[in-house]
């Protein structure tokens, strides 16, 4: 590749997509000396051409370390991208990014003037003072839902999101952490048709397997809704690689009246 990315997909047409690696451009150089190279969405051909798509993404906070961190490309069908701060899901359509969802957070938007190049802690901390929402990290979606993470400034905290396109209802969580008898996180990693995707640690499979071995059938069994099976646990020890967890949602699940906020 001709040049240092951060995500990439290859579409249908043998033509590669990425996102180029530019957090180079003020860290790697002297002080004072930034280059002029900014996050950008390129197209690279069979042939080796290399064309930009759709503008610079995210330079109003390039002087910002986290802005290069968690966004990326999603391909599900369709290939589609959410900077990080940004209000706008993009798709490509053929070759060409179009918005596709926004986030009107209101009052509660950032304001650009106010957090342009600022370093992290400046920035978390004028979000918390003027109670800020953005978007933070990768959106996954199927072709009915898209999951996707906000960071609220006022709580400092994080919420996951699931958004039913069909219908444009939603839910929003604090939690969707694992538990005892539950290894799975549900915030997806990645979507695969009509599933997302969950990575599960092996650590995490061992806990509940300590878990059971410690309670001796002693648990409830409507707390053991989600447990993997017996089959599963006994195959699983210290050296085994990470679990995918494929599951789908039910969409008259996913609307407002649903919502569990877990208290810390």
């Amino acid at each position: 590749m001709p040049i240092r990315f951060m995500s990439f997909t290859l579409l249908e047409d043998g033509n590669i997509v990425l996102i180029n690696e530019a957090h180079c451009r003020k860290y790697g150089n002297p002080r004072g000396h930034p280059n002029a190279i900014f996050y950008r969405l390129l197209l690279v051909t069979p042939d080796g051409q290399t064309v930009e798509k759709g503008g610079p993404v995210n330079q109003s906070f390039e002087e910002n370390v986290l802005s290069k961190t968690n966004f990326g490309l999603m391909k599900n069908k369709k290939v589609s991208y959410w900077p990080l701060f940004n209000d706008t899901l993009f798709e490509l359509n053929g070759n060409e990014p179009h918005p596709s969802l926004i986030v009107d957070f209101g009052e509660h938007a950032l304001d650009t003037e106010k957090v342009t190049g600022l370093s992290d802690e400046e920035f978390f901390l004028v979000c918390k003072e003027n109670d800020y929402y953005h978007i933070a990290g990768q959106h996954c979606q199927t072709p009915e839902f898209i999951s996707l993470n906000i960071d609220v400034g006022g709580q400092e905290n994080g919420y996951c999101c699931i958004y039913n396109k069909t219908s444009g209802e939603f839910s929003i969580f604090r939690s969707m952490a694992s538990h005892s008898s539950n290894p799975m996180n549900l915030v997806p990693q990645l979507s695969v048709d009509e599933f997302f995707v969950t990575i599960i640690p092996t650590q995490h499979i061992m806990d509940v397997k300590n878990y059971l071995a410690y309670m001796k059938g002693k648990i409830p069994l409507k707390d053991l809704k989600f447990c993997p099976s017996q089959e599963l646990l006994d195959r699983i020890d210290e050296n085994s690689n990470p679990v995918l967890g494929f599951y789908t949602l039910r969409p008259e699940k996913i609307n407002s009246e649903s919502v569990y906020l877990a208290e810390d």
